[in-house]
């Protein structure tokens, strides 16, 4: 699903840019990769995006130097960070099975994402990501910042803000303010959680099947 992940890159970072991927498999094993922008990223994703690997990718370009996808290495620490080019709000929807969202859910989840997305928009916040995590709704706000206890101060009060104004008993708007924060790596599959098939009690019965989705750009 190599278009999906190079759209992804293509939204989040530029040419030049350093990117680290982290994959962890069933059995907890992490892998660490850098990559420069380009064709060696995405084919280095694309290999094990096999539904058997959540897969990541560091949210901000790194200052360390590249390696191909391996286990046992450290990955990029928030020093490491060259700039602090976003920041990520999570809105993520309250479920009703632990770790996967049903339909509705998400729906909701995104409906309060573009509700925030429009209220940053209206104070002049342009370029704003919209993405599906595969159980949530991710913003990445543009913040063109240098990283330093400063700026973690002005996008922790950004973050807070718009958690207090937007979050609700159905979903809540979670805020990290690291610039090192890992996302999904988007065109890939959220593997998180036990896929499986459950009956709600909402007036009538009905079966309700939870899958893992593949991640994605929104807007």
């Amino acid at each position: 699903m190599s278009d999906g992940v190079r759209k992804a890159i293509r939204a989040m970072f530029q040419r030049g840019d350093i990117i680290e991927i982290r994959a962890w498999d069933k059995r907890g094993n992490k892998y660490v990769g850098r990559y420069p922008y380009g064709w060696g990223l995405i084919e280095a994703v694309d290999l094990i995006d096999d539904g058997h690997h959540d897969i990541y990718v560091v949210s901000n370009p790194t200052k360390l130097e590249p390696v191909a996808l391996r286990r046992f290495m450290f990955g990029t620490k928030e020093g490491d960070v060259k700039h602090w080019r976003r920041f990520l709000l999570d809105v993520d929807p309250v479920t009703v099975a632990k770790d996967i969202a049903n339909d509705d859910e998400l729906a909701h989840a995104l409906e309060v994402a573009r509700n925030a997305a429009a209220w940053l928009g209206s104070y002049g916040c342009e370029g704003i990501v919209i993405a599906g995590s595969g159980n949530g709704i991710h913003l990445l706000v543009p913040c063109d910042l240098p990283v330093s206890p400063e700026s973690k101060q002005i996008v922790r009060r950004v973050q807070r803000a718009v958690s207090d104004r937007f979050s609700d008993e159905r979903c809540k708007i979670e805020c990290f303010n690291d610039a090192d924060r890992l996302v999904r790596m988007y065109g890939t599959v959220n593997c998180k959680g036990r896929e499986i098939s459950m009956c709600l009690l909402d007036g009538t019965k009905r079966e309700l099947e939870l899958k893992h989705r593949r991640s994605g750009l929104i807007e």
